[in-house]
């Protein structure tokens, strides 16, 4: 094997390139001698059959480890290709998974399939029928646990009205991939000045520019993730599909798109098959079949290469063109799916037992360098580490979900820091509980005290008419956001009365009751005093699956009163995301907490928001029509389903084991790296047996 790595970023990347190549050529394991790759572009050697990828594994573990990294490693193994970047380095069972043949991970990846089967009678385009049927059939293949088990909520069937809904969907799947990203497009395409233009239901062949979507917008969505996925797998059954090389090239070379794969049903000029016996195209009924029923005589893996090959054999055999492809980052010979017709004796390389305990001597180095510690909780000692670059696992504990005396502990739905180690949890049980949380520096198993109940102050009113959900600490005082209402209310932290409340706009109740004030937040300096709604008053709605929703920003008069007509700020989530917590930080910055829930699990996500130089919308109507600049602006920090397991237990269907319903969130000391601590606990709905009230350390970077 030709094992060849350079390194991104310039000066800083050839100086990290020269330290890494001493570092392999001291390692003994490593067939690299000072005589051979000393050019400054990279470093090269060949290694036997016998060489075991877990000792470059380590190798590149411990050179990670041993000082800080900012560049990003391509090491190119023949053909396959994969990039490593700090983040990927500080965890060696990552750079494991990258460098050996693996398939996607499935609860990582994302597929989102697009068909438009039907036009409008003066469009000219004629209805495809089979445009559904394909996609279903493709969904229920890619969700086979036998072939690759893409978790139903990971696979998304979109039927496009119009441009955005079209291109939001894929924006959104590129944006929740980290592994594989399938984007699948069924129906006409129609082409405009020598580029592909994907057809809608209005869409006219007279006026292909103004009226059909441009391949290249869909690639520009594709680059515009943040954290693009691994790879990314582009399947085209429509006319002209090969058309859309010329801009994937394009896009390529501005380094706009990284690690793409496109297979396409026809070449330039040439004309998709329609309609087969089976009601599906000859070119996605020879890939399903293909995928479905794998190909013999073969490894226990096909690539999209070994895909391509079989449709270019039994494609043209049925009177269709011969698929194309273009390849430009080596994807097509990575694993995609199970084959299921694998010749006897292939198997997957595992990670090899004799290098557990060297993994672990690692994993602490790295805990040094990247600030990612390890802090025990009493449901496992598993593995800490990143979450992202910008956030890391410290530890976790279940301490909480079987505290029972004095107290029983459920429903936490938001956490203050009080002190050094004193947190406030509260419950938005019936009625409203103050838990009083003091942690052991050394484990994270907070211990329980004493509960205040919160009492109303109006005699209509009963404690189980407060359903606290964001809770903040003013002096004396805390402040409870209520979903109930909803309303902010004051109390008297000694005995839990109520002693005063903030007005909040007009309108705030027509809007689902399970979905009104979630966060609470107040700045250091007590200032300023942010609410979140967690999900969309009635006239705002939803844009695409995303929650259009209000955050209230009040400002404190020189007497102590907050002012009775806040600003408003318009806030969009993500796919399926609500707005569930709020974290003030310096100047016009909040640290946000969005999660939702699947059949197959939860999802927490973490964002910086700024608010700088947006408007004050509390006198716009309805959000649906407002600027795109009127948004507040988010920068992605973390997708938590990335974090490591830490060998977290769960009671009901994770895409990772260590999450649960996690609603509240608190900013902690400061840590040695630089880094804050933040706090997180979910809430267990008073369901023991489904649900967890699981305590949470994370390691952030909010600079």
């Amino acid at each position: 094997m030709h094992i060849t790595i350079t390194a991104q970023g310039g000066p800083e990347g050839e100086e990290e390139l020269r330290s890494l190549r001493r570092h392999l050529e001291d390692d003994p394991a490593i067939p690299l001698t000072p005589s051979m790759g000393l050019t400054l572009e990279a470093i090269e050697f060949v290694t036997g059959s016998s060489f075991d990828l877990a000792n470059l594994v380590l190798a590149l573990s411990a050179w990670r480890a041993s000082r800080p990294v900012s560049s990003t490693l391509e090491v190119r193994q023949d053909e396959h290709t994969v990039r490593l970047s700090p983040q990927a380095l500080a965890n060696p069972q990552t750079t494991d998974a990258a460098l050996r043949p693996r398939l996607p991970l499935p609860h990582l990846s994302y597929a989102v399939l697009i068909g438009v089967a039907d036009h409008v009678p003066e469009s000219g385009l004629r209805p495809l029928p089979a445009v559904d049927r394909g996609c279903l059939e493709l969904r229920d293949v890619l969700g086979d646990s036998r072939i690759w088990g893409l978790p139903t909520g990971r696979c998304r069937l979109v039927r496009p009205q119009n441009r955005e809904q079209l291109l939001d969907p894929v924006a959104h799947a590129a944006r929740q991939a980290s592994d594989c990203l399938v984007v699948y497009w069924a129906g006409h395409g129609l082409t405009h000045d020598g580029a592909l233009h994907l057809a809608l239901p209005d869409s006219r062949e007279d006026d292909v520019p103004g009226t059909a979507v441009p391949f290249t917008d869909l690639l520009r969505r594709l680059g515009a993730a943040p954290d693009p996925p691994s790879r990314t797998i582009v399947i085209l059954d429509c006319c002209q599909g090969s058309v859309a090389f010329d801009a994937v090239r394009r896009e390529v070379e501005a380094a706009e798109l990284r690690d793409i794969y496109v297979l396409a049903a026809s070449p330039p000029g040439g004309d998709a098959v329609g309609t087969t016996g089976t009601g599906l195209t000859a070119f996605t009924q020879a890939l399903v079949e293909t995928v479905r029923a794998g190909i013999g005589n073969h490894q226990d893996f096909l690539t999209p290469n070994d895909i391509a090959a079989e449709l270019r054999r039994i494609v043209p055999g049925q009177g269709g063109p011969e698929p194309h492809t273009l390849d430009p980052h080596s994807v097509g010979s990575r694993p995609f799916v199970r084959n299921l017709r694998a010749k006897p004796g292939t198997a997957h390389l595992s990670w090899p037992r004799r290098y557990s305990r060297a993994l672990t001597a690692v994993a602490v180095a790295l805990a040094v360098i990247t600030g990612v510690g390890v802090w025990k909780g009493s449901s496992g000692t598993g593995t800490t580490g990143p979450c992202s670059e910008q956030v890391g696992l410290l530890g976790y504990s279940d301490a909480l979900d079987t505290v029972a005396e004095p107290t029983p502990v459920q429903g936490l739905s938001a956490l203050a820091v009080t002190g050094d180690r004193t947190i406030l949890a509260l419950g938005d049980n019936r009625p409203p509980r103050l838990h009083s949380l003091t942690l052991d520096d050394a484990r994270l198993v907070p211990a329980v005290g004493d509960a205040t109940i919160l009492h109303p102050r109006d005699d209509k009113l009963s404690a189980a008419d407060i359903d606290g959900e964001g809770m903040a600490v003013d002096g004396k005082n805390v402040l409870i956001s209520s979903e109930a209402g909803p309303s902010i209310r004051s109390y008297r932290l000694g005995d839990g009365m109520q002693n005063g409340e903030i007005a909040l706009p007009e309108g705030f109740e027509d809007s689902s009751p399970a979905r009104r004030l979630e966060s609470l937040s107040l700045s250091e300096d007590r200032t300023q005093l942010y609410a979140g709604m967690e999900g969309p008053l009635h006239i705002d709605g939803e844009s695409a699956g995303r929650s259009q929703v209000r955050i209230l920003r009040y400002t404190r008069s020189p007497g102590g009163e907050f002012g009775k007509k806040p600003r408003q700020y318009a806030y969009q989530t993500e796919y399926g995301l609500f707005l569930t917590e709020l974290i003030a930080l310096s100047g016009d910055r909040l640290l946000a907490l969005e999660r939702g829930y699947m059949p197959e699990g939860n999802s927490v996500h973490l964002f910086l928001l700024s608010l700088a130089k947006k408007p004050d919308i509390s006198g716009t109507k309805s959000l649906s029509g407002i600027t795109e600049d009127s948004w507040v602006e988010k920068k992605p920090l973390a997708n938590l389903v990335n974090c490591p397991t830490a060998g977290a237990p769960h009671k009901q269907p994770q895409l990772n084991p260590l999450l649960d319903n996690i609603e509240g969130m608190a900013l902690g000391e400061h840590l040695p790296d630089g880094r804050r601590a933040l706090y997180l606990v979910s809430d267990n709905n008073a369901n023991t047996k489904n649900q967890t009230t699981r305590f949470y350390k994370l390691s952030v970077d909010l600079s």
